[in-house]
């Protein structure tokens, strides 16, 4: 049975407001159904309800309307169906609990690159461009399947997503860092505990970073810093409340970080006293170049050539992220990469917001039109 507006807003929004048109969301919902299966949005979503699960089922049924319409579209909604969770909140709940995340890791980030595919898809199409998914495409004699291809004045530009913040290496970082900033119960609620890490340490070097932690932190006498050779740097500092806002050792490091903090407040007035524990690593020129490796070998010699980006999961990530590409980016570099299209989605409680950031090469092989570096900017 179709989906109903009144049904929508009082089960769904709980009869709070959203910056759709009621059309628009009513729409969505019944394509979401329509392309997914009937019962697929109440199996996946169970009792989440709220703006927080409607509008990304609104996004979705947006961007199925559109991919629906191209050819071998069903493959790309397949992939969505396939790798997204059987059911929101537990999925949430288990990447939670550490190591299982590892078994959703591959999972959750094609479902990822394959939304940010379907999001442009459905992009370009309203546009009145033409629009293909994964063409078959020979480089060094080679065969070769970029994400899509897009087709405005008889010009081709071929098309690579990216989403690093759901790449394996991003989440095994952030499995470390939500090891360590999770200090348990033995350390002392008066102290502010920072961790900077030269490198991802081994499960060894982990538990020896933990347990200097909390040796440290239990030391009447504060501040203290210790180094573990080549893999940490540890400080440790009386709980300060005027302290907490500004609260950073002197690390000379000038490259972009990775950062994870924890915080744990006893029950007194105010602030108290509590416990903060923020972790940090670099996240280096390295890591930006192996990306743009990785895709740069799946676009055309012959005709222009663009990555898409999707920064979302990495915290100050739309920050952090173009500058590394800036620098990845020069006259005799990555000449194949026409430009670098940067994106962060995020949910507020009104609509989803699509934040961009367009990088151009310098001297690349084949220029990208005006035209089209206009469209690619307005990505929403």
């Amino acid at each position: 049975m179709p989906y109903q507006w009144i049904d929508i807003l009082q089960d769904w929004l709980l009869n709070q407001n959203l910056n759709y048109d009621p059309v628009e969301i009513v729409d969505a919902f019944n394509q979401v159904d329509k392309s997914m299966g009937s019962n697929w949005i109440g199996l996946t979503f169970g009792t989440f309800r709220g703006v927080w699960a409607a509008i990304p089922i609104i996004e979705l049924g947006k961007m199925l309307r559109e991919v629906e319409k191209i050819p071998d579209g069903s493959k790309l909604i397949k992939k969505i169906k396939d790798n997204y969770p059987n059911n929101i909140l537990q999925g949430t709940a288990d990447r939670k609990i550490g190591p299982s995340q590892f078994k959703a890791s591959d999972s959750l980030h094609e479902l990822a690159h394959s939304l940010q595919v379907a999001r442009l898809v459905a992009h370009y199409r309203l546009h009145s461009y033409i629009v293909e998914i994964e063409p078959e495409l020979i480089v060094n004699g080679r065969r070769r399947f970029p994400d899509l291809r897009v087709k405005s004045d008889s010009k081709w530009v071929y098309v690579e997503v990216v989403c690093p913040g759901f790449s394996k290496e991003i989440q095994d970082i952030y499995w470390t860092l939500n090891r360590i900033s999770n200090l348990d119960d033995e350390v002392r609620m008066d102290r502010v505990i920072e961790v900077y890490l030269y490198e991802n340490p081994s499960e060894l070097k982990i538990r020896q970073i933990i347990d200097t932690c909390k040796l440290l932190a239990q030391r009447d006498l504060q501040p203290q810093e210790y180094n573990i050779s080549s893999t940490a740097q540890i400080f440790t500092n009386p709980w300060n409340e005027e302290l907490l806002p500004s609260f950073a050792r002197a690390i000379n490091e000038k490259r972009p970080l990775l950062v994870l903090a924890s915080l744990k407040l006893t029950p007194e007035e105010g602030m108290g006293h509590g416990r903060r524990c923020i972790v940090k690593i670099p996240f280096s020129d390295e890591r930006a170049q192996r990306v743009l490796d990785e895709k740069s070998g799946q676009l055309s010699r012959t005709d222009p050539g663009l990555i898409v980006m999707d920064v979302s999961g990495i915290p100050g990530g739309f920050k952090l992220w173009p500058e590394l590409i800036k620098r990845r980016l020069q006259p005799k570099l990555n000449r194949r990469i026409s430009g670098v299209l940067i994106t962060d989605n995020f949910i507020t409680n009104k609509k989803m917001i699509v934040q961009k950031s367009l990088i151009k090469h310098p001297n690349p092989l084949h220029q990208l039109s005006d035209d089209f570096l206009t469209v690619a900017s307005s990505c929403s």
